[in-house]
């Protein structure tokens, strides 16, 4: 019986907290993005933190639920007022293990986020990883293919993991196909998300899951049968299935 990584043909790999980890970004993000709620959107202070995390959780992200919930918002004005005040070159830095990683992984390679395409570019500028992406899916590219494949129209719904076309869409864009791809993220419900649909998925951040086919600390500890078509070594931590609802507990970052 073939083992379920072999044949993966491309690999989709998250962002934030995933290609990099600094705790005081997402606090900052957090931070911004209630503050924007409270100044921008006029929402009570003592609205605020619960709405956020409300939205985040039902929705995917902060955004998208104040939209569903028939807010207004400028898209670029939200991304610049959450991004665009990040310390950026003091938090971030180039990781040359994570280069050579990646360079050593012969297939091609994907951001999948949802976040902004700024946020991202300046992220893997600074981080030395942009040469080693095909391409970037982002937040305006989802929401301009599922505007054209008539998905949602200019006032919405936003389109985001771990909806079930966030991935389709993005599978689109890549040129792969769930069941020949392999999805990393930090967040349990995207992989979980991913996993329904067939993709073989990576839970960075964790030493065990029963969310996602495979559990790695960081990704500086991907292991090379992954891609190379070899067999995961005895004690090397697979996943079984798993049904039913699961909980995680998050920082609303977007």
């Amino acid at each position: 019986m073939q083992a379920p990584w072999h044949g993966r043909k491309v690999l989709l790999i998250d962002l934030d907290d995933t290609l990099y980890r600094v705790p005081e970004i997402p606090t900052l993000m957090r931070d911004n993005i209630q503050r924007y709620m409270l100044d921008q959107l006029h929402i009570a202070a003592e609205q605020v933190p619960d709405l956020c995390t409300e939205c985040y959780s039902t929705y995917g992200t902060t955004m998208a639920g104040l939209v569903a919930k028939g807010y207004s918002l400028p898209y670029d004005e939200w991304h610049a007022a959450v991004h665009g005040t990040l310390p950026y070159q003091r938090l971030l830095a180039k990781d040359e293990q994570l280069v050579q990683l990646l360079q050593s992984i012969p297939l091609p390679k994907f951001v999948f986020t949802n976040a902004d395409r700024k946020h991202a570019e300046v992220c893997l500028g600074i981080l030395g990883l942009g040469h080693l992406f095909e391409g970037i899916i982002c937040f305006e590219s989802i929401q301009e293919q599922a505007l054209q494949q008539g998905l949602r129209t200019a006032a919405g719904p936003i389109i985001c993991k771990p909806a079930k076309e966030a991935f389709q869409l993005a599978l689109q864009q890549c040129g792969g196909d769930a069941d020949t791809a392999i999805f990393l993220d930090d967040s349990l419900r995207n992989v979980s998300a991913g996993r329904a649909l067939g993709m073989f998925t990576v839970q960075v951040g964790c030493t065990s899951t029963q969310s996602a086919d495979l559990a790695v600390p960081t990704l500086h500890a991907l292991p090379a049968w992954l891609w190379s078509g070899g067999h995961a070594p005895a004690a090397q931590h697979l996943a079984p299935n798993m049904d039913g609802l699961l909980q995680e507990k998050v920082l609303v970052t977007s």
